[in-house]
């Protein structure tokens, strides 16, 4: 059960991420950072129950511009 629950819940940050960014945009970022950006988009999403596609591109950018 909680598989499937924790399947469910990285489904949905893919798809917020997917939805949110372009795959030209997600290919700047390296493996550390794309799991540093599912960890924002999951904090957030459990913080609020949901989650804005602005947020997530808020997310995007400020981790482009630390790097």
């Amino acid at each position: 059960m909680k598989n499937r629950k924790f399947s469910n819940i990285e489904f949905q940050v893919n798809s917020t991420i997917k939805s949110s960014c372009s795959f030209q945009e997600l290919q700047k970022l390296n493996s550390e950072m794309v799991d540093f950006f599912k960890g924002r988009v999951l904090t957030e999403l459990i913080i609020t129950g949901e989650i804005s596609q602005d947020s997530t591109r808020s997310f995007y950018q400020e981790i482009l511009a630390k790097n």
